[in-house]
């Protein structure tokens, strides 16, 4: 037992003074070294018979010989490797202090070249079971930079290889914990573009059948973007509250240069309009960018490599779901999006989605969107005909609310959008009364979808609903599909506008009332001009004749 206690005690202090010393003149302390290395085996053999209690000596002296491992590279040859086994055997009992310093000396010897990159990761993917969320945070975060730096500049297939291979068992493991840290791991390596190909996507994609519930959940954020779209608004305010100031906006109309001088006279009537024209015209660019603003295509739903088969087993894992609710809607989300994206028949998901078409059902609004989503040009009418029925009897009937529906008849539009033989004549023409209801939102979706229709298929309207103007965009058969013959937006280039009309934009009314006058002078002086010719003419033939 005397042979297993340590040497003396050394302070903190003293070590940290050691230390400096060793790195200043190795050579001159190697007897100083061979004895704490002696320490080190000598408090290692004590912390194997107790390997849960506090053991500060062994922290203190493999601390010590971790920052002089590159100064006596012969005699601590074998210490890293020590210290790696170490706490693959022992890190699931061992103190949390002990573990972390342990481990921050590891991240020291990787950091200096001391430690392979597969070691190190293999034992910090195993050490993602330990309960400590800040270490697990750290090694997850060491094992991304550490990618990234070995993929820079040249890709280092056979490590990426390795740690996949790890990473991507690990995804089954057990616990949950361990499992959830490897796939935010393989997330964050995909959004560096690190590991961007398609076998990372569809592990991840595999990971949504997973066991445990948060998993799932952070695998099918990865597939909306939620996590990214959170991020955005964590790191700056929005578009729609970005604002310019005067001075940005007076440099937008061209009175002032990129220094703030001014170009013209900020008081005159041609400059006031100029403003006015660049605040009309940045206020219709941001209603523009706020109606128009569409779902982000992701590059990953497009590789994986059975979007049929992932759409059906997740909408089986689906109905046999005992997960919250939250995590359910995004399930319907992301089935959504694969149909949207793939344009596949998922007939069996319409039916899913009719039954939470109820007005009191929490979230439904999200359920309505993606009910709209998943609607293509391929998808039978006979399937979405029960949606439209469903929306029309539980949303749009007069004992509801006008916001519920508003909400039933933009929903009605947005699916007949997709596909207009989904709803039937008779149906829409009742739809469309709406149009004479007294609240204005339900007025506004009756008309949007009264416009829809005159331009797809004005013959399923009333006749005093048919409007002047009749079938811009013809609706095509079902299954059938338009080519272009040429290139579209070809004949736009043949249209040329006069100079004049250019000139238009930066004259004032009195400016272009006086032109037209000067224009209708000319036209009735060339008119009479040529009266005058055609008299002069007639009567010259007259005087031939009598003569």
């Amino acid at each position: 037992e005397d042979s297993l206690q340590p040497p003396n005690k050394m302070s903190e202090a003293e070590m940290q003074m050691l230390r400096g010393a060793m790195k200043k003149d190795p050579k001159a302390y190697t007897d100083e070294l061979l004895l704490q290395l002696r320490h080190f085996l000598a408090s290692m053999d004590i912390f194997k018979t107790r390997p849960s209690k506090p053991n500060p000596e062994l922290s203190s002296v493999i601390s010590l010989l971790s920052h002089v491992t590159p100064c006596y590279p012969k005699e601590l040859s074998e210490f890293p490797n020590q210290l790696v086994q170490l706490l693959e055997e022992y890190h699931p009992v061992m103190d949390t202090n002990l573990r972390k310093e342990l481990a921050q000396c590891v991240l020291m010897l990787r950091n200096r070249s001391l430690l392979s990159a597969v070691s190190v990761s293999k034992l910090f993917f195993q050490m993602f079971r330990c309960k400590d969320k800040k270490l697990r945070s750290a090694l997850a975060a060491h094992i991304v930079s550490d990618v990234k730096k070995i993929n820079t500049g040249k890709v280092d297939n056979k490590t990426n290889k390795e740690l996949q291979n790890f990473l991507f068992k690990l995804l089954q493991d057990r616990n949950g914990t361990a499992a959830k840290t490897a796939l935010e791991v393989i997330v964050k390596l995909y959004k560096k573009k690190v590991w961007q190909d398609a076998k990372t996507v569809n592990v991840i994609a595999s990971a949504c059948f997973s066991v445990e519930s948060k998993v799932r959940a952070t695998a099918l954020n990865f597939f909306l973007g939620v996590d990214d779209a959170q991020a955005a608004l964590q790191d700056g305010d929005s578009e729609d509250e970005a604002t310019l100031d005067a001075e940005e906006l007076q440099q937008a109309a061209g009175n002032k240069d990129g220094k703030g001088k001014p170009t013209a006279r900020l008081h005159s009537k041609r400059s006031r309009k100029r403003l006015l024209q660049a605040r009309r015209a940045l206020t219709q660019s941001k209603k523009k960018d706020g109606h128009n603003q569409k779902p982000p295509a992701f590059a990953a739903l497009d590789l994986l490599a059975d979007p049929q088969g992932f759409s059906e087993k997740l909408l089986a894992v689906l109905r046999k779901s005992t997960d919250k609710f939250e995590v359910k809607l995004l399930m319907m989300n992301l089935i959504s999006r694969v149909i949207a994206t793939h344009d596949l028949l998922v007939l069996s998901f319409y039916p899913f989605v009719q039954k939470y078409m109820q007005p009191h059902q929490p979230k439904v609004t999200s359920i309505l969107a993606f009910a709209a989503q998943a609607v293509h040009s391929l998808v039978p009418p006979d399937v979405i005909e029960p949606v439209i029925r469903t929306l029309a009897n539980h949303f749009i009937t007069d004992g509801r609310q006008d916001e519920v529906i508003a909400i039933g008849l933009n929903t009605v539009r947005e699916i007949c959008m997709r596909q207009p033989h989904a709803i039937e004549a008779d149906l829409l023409q009742d739809l469309v009364q709406y149009k004479k209801h007294k609240d204005k939102g339900v007025v506004i979706a009756a008309r949007s979808l009264l416009a829809l229709y005159r331009g797809l298929d004005s013959e399923m309207l009333a006749k005093k609903d048919r409007g002047k103007v009749q079938d811009q965009f013809k609706r095509q058969d079902y299954g059938t599909h338009k080519f272009s013959e040429g290139v579209e937006g070809l004949e736009l280039l043949e249209m040329t506008s006069d100079s004049s009309d250019e000139d238009d934009s930066d004259m004032d009314e009195a400016e272009m009332m006086m032109r037209d006058r000067r224009r209708v002078d000319k036209a009735q002086v060339k008119g009479a001009t040529a009266n005058v010719e055609e008299e002069e003419s007639d009567e010259e033939e007259e005087e031939e004749e009598v003569e």
